[in-house]
């Protein structure tokens, strides 16, 4: 953060002092890992009358950070205020039974998207993840962040940070809730329609199962129990109308 706070001062800093260097020395410092610091070392003293640019490229090596510092305090507040709600279009995938179900102990929710009044934000806010061998650079963000040009902002930049995974992962068909919390509560939570249907681990306990079946029973909705196939690395679905 510190580098492309720095990297965004370069040209209004060589613009300002009206210095003499040549353009390829602007750009090694650009690229470097301490901006300002390369650049003072290509600076001869040259420049506006009465100035020691110099002397100030120097000075702002040592008080960016502190800048940087403030900047950061900003983002670690939108961080508080974001609210982040991780979904599958799949109900039958072994490994995320695996992973974030207990190893088939726990249950999944299904909601009808169709359920939801279509100006409801949570279908605003819904993103599919995209899958990739590349990160997202958001330098260019972050650049315009730290250097005043918040006009030329936009949210759905950092956005793509949230909604990007390592393609390793393409098998969840993940799609992500991102939305931001004016008023954050502490449990963070938002109403959601009653789920249209809930499938039970294949391992969940008897205890388990009754009781989720008997919370459905009561709110009308269809309930089915996970089954491991006999003969194939598959996970099958036997509905449950009575326990």
């Amino acid at each position: 953060m510190t580098a492309a706070f720095e990297r965004g001062l370069i040209d209004p800093f060589v613009t300002g002092y009206k210095l003499e260097i040549r353009a390829d020395k602007i750009e090694e410092a650009k690229q470097s890992t301490t901006p300002l610091e390369t650049l003072s070392h290509h600076i001869t003293g040259v420049g506006k009358t009465g100035t020691n640019p110099k002397q100030m490229a120097e000075l702002f090596s040592k008080v960016v950070p502190t800048y940087v510092q403030s900047t950061v305090d900003v983002l670690q507040a939108m961080r508080t205020i974001m609210k982040v709600c991780s979904f599958s279009a799949l109900n039958d995938s072994i490994l995320m039974w695996s992973h974030y179900a207990s190893n088939h102990q726990g249950f999944c929710i299904e909601y009808d998207l169709s359920k939801f009044d279509p100006q409801d934000a949570f279908l605003k806010n819904l993103y599919p993840v995209i899958y990739s061998h590349q990160l997202v650079d958001l330098t260019p963000w972050a650049e315009k962040l730290v250097t005043g040009k918040r006009e030329e902002l936009t949210t759905l930049f950092p956005l793509l940070g949230v909604i990007q995974k390592f393609e390793g992962w393409s098998y969840e068909r993940e799609w992500r809730y991102v939305s931001f919390q004016e008023n954050p509560s502490p449990s963070r939570a938002r109403q959601m329609p009653l789920p249209s249907k809930v499938f039970i681990g294949a391992k969940a306990s008897a205890a388990t199962t009754t009781e989720l079946f008997a919370i459905c029973q009561e709110q009308n909705i269809e309930v089915s129990k996970m089954r491991m196939s006999n003969d194939k690395y598959e996970l099958l679905v036997d509905p449950i109308t009575e326990q």
